[in-house]
């Protein structure tokens, strides 16, 4: 509301005059003073009451503004906030996915160093298989040149083996592993044809006669004997002696 302003013109006095009235007297006009004082007043709290309007317009534009800010800085600080916790969270992330890569890389590492070694122990492998290789061939020329030399030197010592035991009535063959099968004829004065034998087991540092045809009362104390002399060729005579005076009996 706007008021016009109000002014107040002071009354001309003649003061020449009013001397020269025999009774003086000066009109002030208080009553236009008193209207003009009126409208001053109220004209000056028509204008305070204005500017309290305007401040409390003001302040209550202010108060909502300040109130919008402060929702927004909280909001801004909310994110804010979550923000820093995602950040965390991803910095925790990546450095749970170094650790992990850097513990892969020692493995891969270790496992490289691992498939180093070996193939470096394969191709040692490879060598010594190289090596076994060689040395088996080697054995089996040597084999074959002996099992030659051998067949090459029966063959030849066959007749006169044939013809020894022929004549000392006596054959040696084994049978089984380790087993060895003695055969005797012309043991019987009365029955040359009839055949007496004995098996000895030779495969271990023990020998053991397992079986005789017929037995032998003195076949324990014959093996003691062949285990204590080691004489093989001592105990064929003495096993064919005691066939012998058996079948006398």
């Amino acid at each position: 509301m706007t008021t016009a302003p109000v002014v107040f013109r002071p009354p001309q006095i003649d003061l020449a005059s009013i001397i020269k009235q025999p009774h003086p007297v000066i009109d002030l006009r208080l009553q236009e003073f008193d209207q003009s004082a009126t409208k001053l007043s109220r004209a000056v709290v028509a204008f305070k009451n204005n500017a309290i309007a305007v401040i409390a317009d003001r302040r209550a534009t202010y108060i909502a503004d300040t109130k919008k800010l402060s929702e927004r800085i909280k909001s801004a600080e909310a994110e804010t906030h979550q923000c820093k916790i995602k950040e965390i969270d991803l910095l925790a992330e990546l450095e749970h996915e170094q650790t992990e890569r850097k513990e892969l890389e020692v493995s891969i590492a270790s496992l490289r160093r691992r498939i180093s070694a070996l193939r470096e122990k394969y191709a040692e492998v490879d060598e010594e298989i190289a090596r076994y290789r060689t040395v088996v061939a080697n054995l089996k020329s040597d084999r074959q040149h002996d099992t030659q030399t051998l067949a090459s030197t029966a063959s030849s010592v066959l007749p006169a083996l044939n013809a020894l035991q022929n004549a000392l009535s006596c054959k040696l063959e084994g049978i089984g592993t380790g087993q060895l099968l003695i055969r005797f004829w012309n043991v019987d004065p009365s029955d040359p044809q009839r055949e007496v034998s004995c098996v000895v087991d030779v495969s271990d540092t023990v020998y053991r006669v397992l079986t005789s045809s017929p037995p032998l009362p003195m076949l324990s104390s014959l093996a003691e004997e062949l285990n204590s002399s080691r004489d093989v060729y001592r105990f064929v005579i003495q096993l064919r002696s005691s066939f012998a005076r058996n079948a006398i009996k």
